[in-house]
């Protein structure tokens, strides 16, 4: 046996050394992408070899799978040398672009990029792309000199032994190696392994207290923070504006303040700082802590994306919370409904409605997206248009990032940055200053309209994370704001992760400064404020909040403003009822009355919005007067099943330029940008001609 296993590894010994020898190869590329420096990438492999060897396990475990199934060496090895440089590339663009890697969840999220490459492509990225073709190119015909056996056989027995060390060594990496380690540690393609695991941060006895301490927490709680409850049910306004911060922070010179009203609007409100869990994108985590009062903490990184990846059954938020209490609940949104899965993550939440692009004609664009001058507009008219009193959480999108592309010319720039950086960073600062300045002034015009309204509102406005000024934080090391900490550390630290909010109302206007806290407590704090009734699990999120307002993963900050390490038991007890609460969100056992707090169904969701119908037609000259209900300039108009086009003049009318016939059938139907049907109308027979 032992002879014959020999032979067969002399029969195959070069072929495997070689593909060691590719991998490891392949290895070092993807990680010289990341790190930027042919010196880190040899320190890192010299100095954490182990680490090393655990990226060529997780390679040589997927490539020895794939040769026992298909025997063929040289595809198989191609094909999954040029997936890892693809890879590579991917994750290394990603890095600099928002400073997070890439994640296997971010398989679902293709959509989501190919819809803001436009805004994203560049010469530089053309070029990029460019050389990564080629390089693939290269690395084919290399593989093809270096192997010189194309296919294999009896092969099993050696691969499959490579198989089972591959696993072993990975076995031993899950024992020795945290699952928190930074990716600038563990190597690309082993984060990729490590991360799919959650270490949770407490043990058995910790989640025995948080489920005593849940129970009592829910017995003894009591609301004595009701400051804004002197009317019953105002409207509530949430604003989650595209990555408004405040850039007076980096010490920049400028010709004014781009946030002045914001700054001037703390004087009459309650005021302070958002931990939120993202940088530079992953806008809709910040929003699921804000809508939900729920953590990333529970997840195994902050930025794993919740929306598409977890969020498959109704669950309780702000939205069916505040129903509840009788409001209508609206989602604006000025972009694809389908982002992030919104539509349907909206619907799980309960909401009454969610007006996303496609619902929106006659748009206003500023550098690819739509203005906060639009958005204003829809929140003023979900204001005006609704009898019940409204709950409103509004999604901007006028400053999304990157901040590279051409958004104004020179005379409709209204705000100078006079400190002198880099060119990139410069032109960054000048694209995101100024839509910070038109955000600015839409709050200020929103503020006058509801201070001249007869209708109580609260506004609770904030940012959903950081720009991204460049790659690696560019505009803020340049300009000294921080210096040269890690990803990892920056983002374990309230320099990079925490946005300004303020929370106004127009009865109401005194104000409060607050300690900063986590974006995920904000819910729990705005229900307490307005006396809104609210669900169990609410109540020991505040109860939480009230002992700890800060909780990273690295330490928290007590009421008393100490730092508590992960070590301490009342960090590990606060994470262990969190961690209860989302395993039993949707459950009775904290609370016998959950199913008041979810919409099972939601059947009348989108129902007024998606009501389009056609009423009349009449022609006359060559030319159609289509008229009736809900008609939106995105809609597709058929005459006999063949789309025609037509011109929107407004929701209850369009022309086409022709002249309908007897009998002839219309219908109207709404789709996505990629053909997915949102809503049709009713079929329209006409009848003899008007």
């Amino acid at each position: 046996m032992i002879e014959r296993y020999k032979e067969k590894w002399k029969q195959h010994k070069w072929t495997v050394l070689r593909l060691i020898g590719i991998y490891l190869s392949i290895i070092f590329i993807d990680e010289w992408m990341l790190r930027k420096s042919l010196f880190k990438t040899m320190h890192w492999f010299i100095f954490d070899f182990d680490l090393v060897l655990m990226n060529l396990a997780t390679v040589m475990l997927i490539a020895s799978t794939l040769l026992m199934v298909t025997k063929r060496l040289f595809v198989t090895t191609v094909v999954m040398s040029n997936f890892l440089l693809v890879l590579g590339a991917i994750n290394s663009s990603k890095y600099a672009l928002r400073n997070v890697p890439l994640d296997i969840e971010d398989a679902f999220l293709v959509k989501e990029v190919l819809a803001l490459m436009p805004q994203m492509a560049n010469f530089q990225s053309l070029i990029i792309l460019g050389i990564l073709v080629v390089a693939m190119g290269i690395l084919s015909f290399l593989l093809f000199k270096i192997l010189k056996v194309r296919k294999i056989s009896q092969h099993r027995v050696v691969f499959a032994t490579l198989i089972v060390i591959s696993v072993a060594v990975l076995g031993i990496g899950q024992m020795a190696y945290n699952s928190n380690l930074d990716i600038m540690k563990t190597g690309f393609l082993y984060h990729l392994s490590n991360h799919t695991r959650i270490k949770l941060p407490f043990d058995k006895a910790a989640l025995k207290e948080a489920d005593a301490q849940i129970r009592a927490d829910i017995e003894t709680y009591e609301n004595n923070d009701a400051t804004l409850s002197s009317y019953e049910k105002p409207n509530v306004i949430i604003i989650q504006s595209e990555a408004f911060w405040d850039i007076n922070k980096m010490g920049l010179e400028m010709s004014e303040n781009p946030i002045q009203y914001f700054d001037d609007l703390k004087t009459e409100s309650i005021h302070g700082d958002m931990y939120v869990p993202v940088i530079g994108g992953g806008t809709s985590n910040t929003e699921f802590e804000i809508l939900t009062g729920m953590t990333l903490k529970n997840f195994s990184s902050d930025w794993f994306m919740v929306y598409p990846n977890a969020i498959k059954s109704p669950i309780p938020s702000l939205a069916t919370i505040f129903r509840h209490s009788g409001y209508r609940a609206i989602a604006i949104h000025p972009y694809m409904s389908w982002y992030y899965n919104r539509v349907e993550v909206y619907k799980d939440m309960g909401f009454d409605e969610f007006k996303s692009i496609e619902y929106m004609d006659h748009l206003e664009l500023i550098g690819g997206y739509t203005s906060d001058k639009y958005t204003t507009d829809e929140i003023i008219k979900a204001i005006e248009e609704n009898a019940e009193p409204v709950f409103n959480m509004t999604i901007t999108m006028q400053n999304h990032g990157p901040y590279g592309n051409f958004r104004f010319e020179e005379d409709q720039i209204d705000v100078q940055v006079k400190t002198k950086l880099s060119n990139d960073s410069n032109y960054f600062l000048k694209n995101y200053v100024q839509g910070l300045y038109h955000s600015d002034i839409e709050l200020k015009r929103l503020v006058k309209y509801l201070k001249e309204s007869d209708e109580p509102t609260v506004i609770l406005f904030y940012g959903d994370h950081l720009p991204m000024l460049g790659d690696d934080y560019l505009a803020y090391r340049e300009s000294g704001y921080i210096g040269y900490e890690s990803s990892s550390e920056l983002q374990q630290g309230l320099e990079m992760m925490s946005v300004p909010y303020v929370l106004w109302s127009n009865y109401s206007q005194v104000e409060e400064a607050k300690a900063p806290m986590n974006a995920s407590f904000m819910s729990a704090f705005l229900l307490e404020k307005l006396g809104v009734e609210m669900p169990n699990y609410m109540k020991v999120v505040s109860t939480i909040s009230k002992e700890m307002p800060l909780i990273l993963r690295t330490y928290a900050v007590n009421a008393n403003g100490e730092k508590i390490n992960p070590s301490e038991d009342v960090y590990k007890v606060a994470l262990a009822k969190y961690h209860l609460l989302y395993k039993n969100w949707t459950s009775k056992k904290y609370d016998l009355n959950y199913s008041a707090w979810i919409d099972e169904t939601n059947e009348s969701y989108n129902q007024a919005l998606n009501n389009i119908k056609i009423e009349n037609a009449e022609s006359s000259d060559q030319r159609t007067i289509i008229t009736g209900q809900n008609f939106y300039q995105t809609m597709t108009l058929y005459i006999n099943n063949t789309a025609v086009a037509f011109d929107f003049i407004g929701e209850h009318e369009v022309i086409v330029e022709k002249q309908i016939q007897k009998d002839d059938l219309l219908k109207m139907e709404l789709l996505t940008d990629d053909g997915k049907l949102i809503a049709k109308s009713n079929d329209y027979q006409v009848d003899p001609l008007n």
